[in-house]
């Protein structure tokens, strides 16, 4: 295969890549601010824990799990303020990373796991995000698909635009 025609496929190949859904990064770039959030929500300095909180759930990249975590603490931190409608929202943003968490009543606050259940009661199917997960993978799988099969035309044949390479030249015809 020439040169040109590897970088080609190869360009091809990382644009198919694009198309598929990025991971997140792990919960590591946030574990400092998580501690310190903790921290000041048993120090009772909840604007604090907020605030932290608040600022990792907007600027990071998070995995689910840590997702579930910050919002797990963020609602606890509402929820001591007696900020019912936020500490909703937190819970509900919960569920809409993982529709199905389910608190623990050995360990979380016994307010805490009557508002889960609550807000999980009030929820609709439509609200979970599962019913349209298999929409991005299946645009994504088509995106990839698109752009290898584009690739594939645009860089065409042989060198000479279409070439199917050394066949032999065809019979002259009978006069």
């Amino acid at each position: 295969m020439p040169p040109l025609h590897r970088t080609a496929l190869l360009a091809g190949l990382l644009l198919a890549l694009s198309f598929l859904p990025a991971r997140a990064q792990d919960a590591s770039q946030c574990a400092p601010e998580y501690t310190q959030a903790e921290t000041a929500y048993f120090d009772a300095d909840f604007d604090r824990a907020i605030r932290l909180l608040r600022t990792c759930l907007e600027e990071a990249d998070l995995n689910p799990d840590a997702q579930v975590r910050f919002y797990r603490l963020l609602s606890f931190a509402y929820i001591a303020q007696d900020e019912r409608a936020q500490a909703r929202a937190a819970i509900e943003q919960l569920l809409t990373v993982d529709p199905n968490y389910a608190p623990d009543p050995e360990t979380d606050r016994p307010d805490y796991v009557a508002l889960v259940r609550e807000v999980k009661a009030a929820r609709t199917p439509a609200d979970d995000d599962d019913g349209r997960r298999w929409l991005r993978w299946v645009l994504g799988g088509a995106g990839a698909v698109a752009a290898g099969v584009l690739t594939i035309v645009l860089v065409g044949g042989g060198e000479d635009g279409g070439s199917t390479g050394n066949l032999p030249a065809p019979p002259t015809p009978p006069n």
